[in-house]
């Protein structure tokens, strides 16, 4: 059987990205390394991050010792800093794929001949569970090199996150995550594809299996199944506002990699 590990830098969004392909690995055959095997490895996946010097030096020192842990193992680098420094990083000994566009992800799956999970069932010991549900920033911060690697708006529907929810629940998360690169933009290419209620649906969240709350003190709504859980969205910087029961509730930006909205064991 062969034998992967994985290395993750960086934010929530890359932590559910390498889970992701986690799951295609362990349903496709694959055997995860145990702690300190890290010489059996036959495959490396490394998800970067670029949002600062150091993080770079970082991902720099973790391609390279993962040459010298995993000697046989074939090395794979996908990522933001993967996105910034494809041409260094394709120099570097056992690098033999970059992946510039997370969109590749599926495809890249696909070409591996591995199974594309629907979703992700297991956060290794994490008692916590992570959802992207937006990718992409188009704000252009002077400071901030993400929209350069991350440009393009992607929105996953209301029925996919609602359908992964509902999973993670029953499987026995208490707290989970939505997560994006920039939130505010949720929508945005759903609206411009014709989805014209996509925001308002995020919003509200209809059919949750448990119950649902206002972080800033709305009354909850959804349906509980025994277990409270909040649901919380950033309330600084608000970008647009949806409409809902309790009136205008505000969708807020966070000026950072990974703005995310939690639901959380009450």
């Amino acid at each position: 059987m062969k034998r992967f590990r994985t290395i993750t830098l960086g934010c929530r969004v890359n932590q559910y990205e390498t889970a992701y392909v986690r799951e295609a690995l362990l349903v496709s055959g694959w055997e995860e390394t145990p702690p300190g095997g890290h010489a059996g490895a036959d495959l490396v996946l490394i998800n970067t991050c670029s949002v600062t010097a150091e993080s770079d030096a970082k991902c720099r020192k973790a391609v390279s010792a993962a040459a010298e842990q995993s000697p046989n193992a074939e090395i794979v680098v996908m990522g933001c800093y993967a996105a910034a420094a494809p041409d260094l990083l394709a120099s570097y000994p056992r690098v033999s794929e970059i992946l510039t566009d997370k969109r590749q992800l599926a495809d890249f799956i696909r070409r591996r001949g591995w199974q594309v999970p629907r979703g992700v069932r297991t956060f290794g010991e994490r008692h916590r569970a992570y959802i992207k549900i937006q990718d992409g920033c188009r704000v252009g911060c002077s400071y901030c090199i993400i929209p350069k690697v991350r440009p393009y708006l992607s929105s996953r529907t209301e029925e996919d996150i609602i359908g992964e929810v509902a999973e993670l629940a029953r499987l026995g998360y208490r707290e989970i995550v939505l997560s994006g690169i920039h939130l505010g933009h949720y929508g945005l290419d759903l609206i411009a594809a014709g989805r014209k209620n996509a925001p308002q649906r995020l919003a509200d969240l209809p059919s949750l299996p448990f119950c649902a709350r206002w972080s800033d003190g709305f009354p909850s709504r959804g349906s509980g199944s025994g277990v409270s859980k909040r649901l919380r969205f950033p309330t600084n910087s608000p970008v647009w506002r949806s409409n809902s029961p309790t009136g205008s509730v505000p969708i807020s930006i966070f000026r950072c990699r990974a703005a995310t909205t939690r639901f959380s064991g009450g």
